[in-house]
């Protein structure tokens, strides 16, 4: 999954990049500076107990945040991946602790909205559950806990939103926008950037 950090870094700065070439003429006297580029909306939809999710996570994305892209990129995290309603019950493709999870992290980005701030949260609950030889219900609990305590995040927004029912709204609003994806997602961690699937924008990018 490593590649896919490169990958970003590439498409990004492109982006970038490309904002400077159209600036004003340097024969213009006095010429204004150039506009800042617009921000790069990303979006990863992922689900919680997927091990290529968890990896991408914590090996990749989380450069995003150790370097300047952060400051040219609109990232956003949906918690649903392959997750499906049926007969009004949402059934997740690792179980009953991974619909347990993905309500968690949509409490934790509903209480947090700053990215800068429920990342770090997310990031070590997936490097957390990953850690796990074998995932109990009670583990997986544990984990949002333990990184609660250990990053300074109060537990009482959290386990408001989720026994209130809120945080199944919020879970289900996720799955509608996971749905809603053109072309639809294939397989999880699903990245887009300005709604475009990221290998679609590689590819065009090689043509």
């Amino acid at each position: 999954m490593a590649y896919f950090a490169h990958l970003l870094s590439f498409l990004v700065l492109t982006t970038a990049h490309m904002f400077f070439f159209i600036s004003p003429s340097h024969s213009i006297p006095s010429p204004p500076p150039p506009a800042k580029p617009p921000k790069v909306d990303l979006v990863l939809y992922y689900e919680t107990l997927c091990p290529a999710c968890a990896d991408f996570v914590t090996t990749d994305l989380v450069k995003v945040f150790q370097t300047d892209l952060n400051t040219i990129v609109n990232f956003r995290l949906v918690p649903w991946g392959n997750a499906k309603v049926i007969n009004g019950t949402i059934v997740c493709q690792h179980g009953e602790d991974e619909c347990y999870l993905n309500t968690i992290d949509a409490c934790i980005i509903n209480a947090w909205p700053e990215v800068k701030k429920h990342f770090p949260f997310i990031s070590c609950i997936e490097a957390e559950n990953s850690a796990m030889q074998v995932k109990h219900s009670k583990d997986v609990e544990k984990s949002w806990r333990k990184c609660a305590h250990k990053l300074g995040f109060p537990q009482e927004p959290i386990d408001k939103c989720y026994n209130s029912g809120e945080g199944i709204k919020l879970s289900l609003r996720y799955g509608n926008e996971t749905d809603r994806i053109i072309p639809p997602h294939e397989y999880v961690p699903w990245i887009t950037v300005n709604d475009v699937p990221l290998r679609l924008v590689i590819l065009d990018s090689h043509l």
